[in-house]
């Protein structure tokens, strides 16, 4: 099956080396946590592959081939605190731009393309709220908009960061049981998240990122004591 492979990825912000030389394989039909201290370098890993930074040294592909060729196929749901609510969008707006590859270039979108923005904004349980703009949303309904982004992109790689911040108990729901489907599906899911607990019940591997890799794999493997210490710098508490 395809796998997103980073060979050697390294970003700096200015003098600050942000990550450093990143090898890691994130394989289709599969949930790849990323786990670290504050500052680590999850965010900017998920920024990078989503191709929000360009800059940077080594080579990310997809199935062998630059990943650049499958931009539009990389589905990328951003932390709520970086989005600028105030923009003049709809519901229906932002759930559409999932089907951005469909419009082509001129950005028309077909009556197939409404209607299954409006089934996904139903799925998600934000039916009737099309027309309502995207600041009257809850923290955890705005969630919602971009997981339904999401699913109408019917995407190869699904990018997560910190996904589970902050949500009710129905909209992590929500996100878990649609993060697994993503995989079942056959996407290859990567999810950021400080949520230990969450890692160890929706992750089949882990990468484990203090700005380097300090280990990755099965989550069974990786998921242990001495590793977690050794990515926290013992600022963890592990728990059977």
């Amino acid at each position: 099956m395809p796998t997103l492979e980073l060979h050697d990825v390294s970003v700096r912000y200015g003098q600050l080396l942000a990550l450093e030389h990143v090898s890691v394989q994130m394989p289709s039909g599969a949930v790849t946590g990323l786990i670290g201290p504050n500052g680590s370098g999850k965010s900017t890993l998920i920024k990078t592959i989503a191709g929000e930074i360009t800059t940077h040294d080594g080579e990310l592909t997809w199935d062998g081939q630059p990943l650049d060729r499958r931009r539009t196929r990389i589905a990328y749901v951003p932390q709520a605190r970086g989005v600028d609510w105030d923009f003049p969008l709809s519901a229906l707006d932002v759930v559409l731009m999932g089907r951005s590859r469909a419009a082509g270039w001129f950005g028309r979108y077909s009556d197939a393309d409404r209607a299954a923005a409006l089934a996904a904004l139903d799925r998600l349980g934000c039916s009737g709220a099309a027309g309502r703009h995207i600041s009257q949303f809850s923290g955890g309904q705005q969630q919602r908009l971009f997981l339904a982004r999401a699913l109408v992109q019917e995407p190869e790689i699904v990018l997560l960061d910190e996904p589970m911040t902050g949500l009710d108990v129905t909209t992590r729901q929500i996100t878990h049981d649609l993060v697994l489907e993503f995989a079942a599906g056959g996407a290859a899911v990567i999810i950021a998240t400080h949520d230990l607990e969450e890692v160890r019940s929706l992750c089949d591997r882990l990468v484990c990122l203090n700005r380097r890799v300090v280990a990755h794999g099965p989550t069974e493997a990786v998921f242990t004591p001495e590793i977690l210490r050794a990515t926290f710098g013992g600022q963890v508490a592990v728990f059977a």
